[in-house]
């Protein structure tokens, strides 16, 4: 079959829609009154859509009106176009509002403390059922490179530092302790002083070395840096020597060969924050950030009731 030039049509959805509603009621004074106008102009938008088509769409022969062929299968394309137009407004308007479209996150799988950042991405997904999420599991420095490039729109990690064009807020915020192995002559202390440990072989992250060295009267004797807390607690676990880490560490790990001890005086660091770009914030960012908000008052709140009791 050997198709032709197809003529230039104005067809609007409005004229389909009016076409359709007399499909429905198959009677032009029922449809009239369910679109809020007169029989007349109804009719008449009808001739002219039959016009602009060059086909009939309804026989009008008999007592009542039925559809032509040609209206039947107009009347099932045109149900199709409409609903995708309704759907296609629905789903924009969603995503103007934050309500729908895609969110991409990075996490950095190797802090302990990444778990609350589940914990924030489930109260999400309960509260915008109809965003997509996708999540990668990258590493600080990745997601920092990864947010630069557009590629995700919001990271959880603890990266040393973080340029000018990325946002940040403080997720978990945590003291460290200190993981020994069994039988260390330090585990018969239930605290632990950090000028005591300093002599011992030490394990640190090399950035949180500086940050409680720097003013500190005596030279830490760091044996061996890493920034994995597991790996951190297999040097433990070998015999390399005392590991300094934040608490979560010691919840996420099932070893029975470490003991952990709290040093004081206590010293909290922060272990986890969420990353993103300060500019052109995306309606699914905005919504993100109002319920990483919302559930960072909640915890605060808690904090300070079990204060009060306390």
């Amino acid at each position: 079959m050997v198709v032709g030039t197809l003529p230039q049509i104005n067809l609007k959805v409005r004229h389909l829609q009016m076409f359709l509603t007399v499909v429905e009621e198959m009677n032009f004074s029922r449809a009239a009154e369910r679109l809020h106008m007169a029989q007349p102009p109804l009719s008449r938008q009808i001739q002219r859509l039959e016009s602009s088509l060059g086909v009939q769409l309804f026989d009008r022969s008999s007592a009542h009106i039925r559809l032509t062929e040609a209206g039947k299968i107009f009347s099932e394309r045109a149900s199709v176009i409409v609903t995708q137009v309704n759907q296609s407004i629905q789903l924009t308007q969603m995503v103007a509002k934050g309500l729908a479209g895609q969110l991409i996150l990075g996490i950095d799988s190797t802090i302990p403390s990444c778990d609350q950042a589940l914990v924030l991405i489930k109260a999400y997904r309960e509260n915008y059922p109809e965003i997509e999420v996708e999540i990668h599991e990258l590493s600080a420095q990745a997601q920092l490179t990864a947010l630069s490039n557009e590629e995700i729109d919001i990271g959880f990690a603890n990266p040393q530092s973080v340029p000018d064009e990325v946002s940040t807020q403080i997720i978990v915020q945590e003291p460290l302790v200190a993981a020994l192995p069994i039988g260390h002559y330090l585990t018969q202390q239930t605290q632990l002083r950090l000028i005591e440990i300093a002599s011992e072989p030490l394990i640190m992250d090399e950035t949180r070395t500086k940050t409680l060295f720097t003013s500190a009267q005596f030279i830490p004797r760091v044996v061996q840096h890493a920034s994995d807390s597991r790996l951190m607690l297999s040097f433990v676990a070998s015999g390399m020597g005392i590991a300094i880490l934040p608490a979560s560490a010691q919840h996420h790990s099932s070893r029975t060969d470490l003991v952990y001890r709290a040093i004081e005086p206590s010293i909290n660091v922060i272990s986890l924050s969420a990353l993103w770009r300060r500019q052109e914030l995306k309606t699914t960012v905005t919504s993100f950030l109002n319920v990483l908000k919302s559930e960072y008052a909640n915890k605060t709140r808690q904090q300070d009731k079990v204060s009060v009791l306390r």
